[in-house]
């Protein structure tokens, strides 16, 4: 077996002698490995690993492994040897390994890396500079393709007298620098790479250093700017040629260059836009046909100075406001370019009816403003630290009503844009000046957006257009005389079903219809255009599902009738986009039940019955309002209850018992008498009136004879006069009835003047009651009237009079006037 192997040992050295240099050998102490064509190979080729093994393998598995991992598709070259083909190797390095493995045991026998690659392309525009009139020459080129493996690049110059080499010590980078050359001298340059797999050179090329020198970047030192022009200063670090200056807006992209044959330090720079930032650049030449540019200075940046405004602001309407006499002035903000500096706020002036009214001034943040004059002319203008914008002129009202565009269409155009078709006023009549587009948000009006077209257009595409956002779409033709509004049309770019259901409240208004109100949804549970609103409806009692829509999307209100009275209902809504429907708000209501009428009959009737005893019950405790019912009474009574009470003096009953001096029976038999059958005319009632403004009697008023009279006027014959009336029965209304005394006088002589033995005091002077005051006065009065009138006051004198009666005077209380 050892000389099997040494055989197999022999034979590998003889298959390396034989592939020589074209094979690539890593040698290792217990076998050794090897590739054809070698260890470095360009990508795409074929490459065949060789493993030998110098001891034997009995019992022992061989194989190769690519990367850690094992290659099944391996060959055994001899039993000592395998190998392993490889088709277009596409990778830049590969690492193979030679193991054997016994009994699960894998042991590295010995390996070789491949690397792969391309051979170097021909160094590409090579270039020399030389930086400053007194710097180093450095040399530059292009490599060309990636060679993936190490390259070497050698740059040789080369004179009449001498032979410069220089290395690349940067792969990478491309150049290489030379310190002191002759100036005068021609120099030729070229490059030379290789690597494993080949090499290549560059085109030679001839220079001298005038050709090749490139002067340092100038220095902006100053920038002085007018609104439209700028002047730029700086410092030249050598007499240059030949200069160039670049001015680019930061906002844009592209430079633009100013050239100038003279040698100058400074140079202005026209046709600048006013307030806007710029940067500006510098770089020169020491000759007009030989050196180079030097490189561009540091940018410098710098603001142009502001300018008046130059463009009148373009304005809309809308009529859509909550004073319907008035329409809302919306406006754009002017761009950079057209406002020429920074806004400070809007001017409003009123040229017709109010010519001396003082400018209204509006905030710079403010886009809108609400007129509501029936007729005026207005001008808008913006203004800045410079002046005024061009005015626009208002005429309010604005004329609308007039033809309007026709089949007004939104269609998506893309992720967030829309197409707008229409078509063109039917009456051709009027001179159409052109088109308004415009476009809002539903929840806000005055975030309005619109575009101007000429009038042979019929669409447009609007752009920036939020997703999961309903807009308001319509079409305006301008006329000289006024626009013509198509109807609004909803358009979004895209939409999805609606993520909350609508908020509800229900209002009973019968036993069998309730009425569901409910609010728009919150712009961000809308998610598009809102299309249609579903109620459904469902007894508890019953398992039948009702269902109330499509409801449009205008309606925040929805009446259900057909329902059982007092049943109660389980019910959903829902709000629905074209993308679907959304989730439901569940609420329960209960029907209200059916009413009996004659409960409803009898409800009514007790309410009326308790508001009338409440308004008597205030009327009464109120003294002043029941003084005032009981006079307003009195004059519907009739006239027998008003009517004057007669003096019972005057019945020939009294005349009789008036004979008996000194007596008075008050029980009288009145049926046995026969004197109440006729009556005399009755007295004369004399009545005195007495002043108010006395607050007291006299005291001389009641005499020793209880009669209240003075004993002088007694005498002397004169009427006998009542007491005064008491002054808090005064205090109460004294304009309305003044307290009288009142006398009676008999015919005869004797009945009229009494005796003090034989008159009582309790008797002759007394109190008429107060409604006897109320009693209409009648010419002939009979005895009749004693017996109506005495049964009317219990416990009275008159009830049972016996003996003599005279009233020499009548008391009247005015308290019961006033009561």
């Amino acid at each position: 077996m050892k000389f099997s192997v040494g055989l197999s040992w022999v034979a590998f050295n003889l298959i390396v002698l034989l592939w020589g240099r074209a094979a690539g050998i890593e040698t290792c102490t217990e076998g050794a490995a090897f590739s054809v064509p070698g260890q470095v190979v360009q990508l795409g080729t074929n490459v065949t690993i060789y493993c030998t093994f110098k001891k034997t393998t009995n019992g022992c598995r061989t194989a190769i492994y690519q990367d850690s991992n094992e290659i099944r598709d391996r060959h055994q070259y001899n039993y000592s040897t395998i190998y392993l083909e490889i088709a277009n190797l596409q990778k830049h390095k590969v690492a193979f390994a030679c193991k054997t493995e016994c009994n699960s045991f894998s042991r590295l026998i010995c390996g070789i890396d491949i690397k792969a690659g391309y051979p170097p392309d021909p160094p590409q525009n090579l270039t020399c500079t030389q930086n400053g009139q007194l710097g180093d020459v450095t040399c530059t080129w292009d490599k060309g393709r990636e060679p993936y493996i190490k390259t070497n690049f050698h740059l040789r110059m080369k004179n009449k007298t001498h032979d410069l080499n220089g290395i690349c010590d940067d792969p990478g980078s491309g150049s290489v620098s030379f310190h002191t050359l002759n100036a005068e001298s021609v120099y030729t340059v070229w490059v030379t790479s290789s690597n494993a797999l080949g090499s290549a050179s560059s085109p030679p090329l001839n220079i001298t250093l005038n050709d090749i020198v490139k002067p340092h970047p100038p220095v902006i030192t100053l920038f002085n700017c007018a609104s439209s022009d700028c002047t730029l200063y700086w410092e030249a670090a050598q007499n240059c040629q030949l200069l160039e200056v670049r001015d680019q807006p930061l906002s844009h992209s592209t430079w633009k260059h100013h050239t100038l044959n003279v040698t100058v330090d400074r140079f202005t720079l026209p046709g600048l836009q006013p307030f806007t930032d710029y940067q500006f650049q510098v770089r020169c030449k020491l000759s007009h046909t030989k050196g180079m540019w030097s490189e561009w200075s540091e940018p410098f940046t710098n603001r142009t100075p502001e300018a008046v405004p130059i463009k009148e602001l373009d304005i809309w309407f809308v009529m859509e406001t909550p004073d319907p006499n008035s329409l809302t002035l919306v406006w754009k903000k002017l761009s950079q370019s057209e406002a020429r500096g920074r806004i400070l706020g809007y001017k409003v002036t009123f040229p017709f009816p109010y010519e001396d009214k003082i400018p209204v001034i509006l905030p710079n943040y403010q886009n809108n403003l609400t007129v509501t004059s029936s007729h005026c002319i207005l001008t808008l203008s913006a203004y800045n630290s410079r002046g005024n914008s061009p005015p626009t002129n208002i005429s309010i009202p604005f004329q609308t009503g007039f033809p309007a565009p026709g089949n007004v269409t939104c269609m998506r155009h893309s992720n967030d844009s829309i197409v707008v078709k229409w078509r063109p006023p039917v009456n051709k009549a009027l001179a159409l000046r052109g088109y308004v587009v415009e476009w809002s948000p539903t929840q806000d009006k005055l975030d309005l957006g619109w575009t101007r077209l000429p009038h042979d257009k019929l669409s447009t595409v609007i752009s920036a257009m939020k997703p999961y956002a309903c807009y308001k779409v319509t079409v305006n033709a301008l006329y000289d005389e006024g626009v013509g509004k198509a109807e609004f049309v909803h358009a979004y770019v895209k939409q999805l079903a609606p993520t909350e259901g609508p908020t509800l409240s229900i209002n009973h208004k019968s036993s069998t219809m309730v009425t569901v109100h409910w609010q728009q949804l919150p712009v961000k549970h809308r998610k598009g255009c809102i299309s249609n609103y579903n109620i459904y409806l469902k007894s508890l009692n019953s398992a039948h599902l009702l269902v109330h829509g499509p409801i449009d999307a205008s309606h925040t209100n929805y009446t259900i009738n057909g329902l059982k009275p007092g049943a109660t209902y389980q019910a959903w809504m829902t709000a629905s986009t074209a993308a679907g429907e959304g989730p439901n708000s569940e609420f329960e209501f209960t029907v209200t039940p059916e009413e009996n009428p004659l409960v409803l009959s009898l409800t009514g009737a007790a309410l009326i019955f308790f508001l009338v005893w409440l308004a008597l019950v205030c009327i009464c405790c109120n003294s002043a309002i029941n003084q005032r019912m009981t006079l307003l009474c009195s004059r519907f009574t009739p006239q027998w209850y008003t009517g004057h009470v007669p003096d019972p003096a005057n019945c020939k009953w009294a005349q009789e018992y008036a004979a008996v001096k000194g007596q008075m029976k008050l029980v009288y038999d009145l049926h046995l008498s026969d004197s109440l059958s006729s009556c005399d005319e009755p007295d004369t009632l004399e009545v005195e009136e007495v002043s108010e403004e006395s607050d007291s009697a006299p005291e001389d008023l009641v005499g020793d004879n209880g009669t209240g009279a003075p004993a002088e006027e007694k005498q002397a014959g004169k009427p006998t006069m009542l007491p005064w009336c008491r002054p808090e029965d005064l205090a109460i209304y004294k304009h309305q009835l003044p307290c009288t005394h009142i006398q009676s006088v008999s015919q005869e002589s004797d009945t009229s003047v009494q005796t003090p033995e034989s008159c009582n005091t309790e008797i002759t002077v007394d109190y008429i009651p107060s409604n006897v005051l109320h009693m209409g006065s009648s010419e002939e009065e009979t005895c009749d009237f004693f017996d109506d009138f005495a049964p009317s006051f219990p416990g009275s004198p008159f009830s049972k009079p016996e003996g003599t009666l005279t009233l020499d005077a009548v008391k009247i209380n005015c308290s019961s006037f006033l009561d």
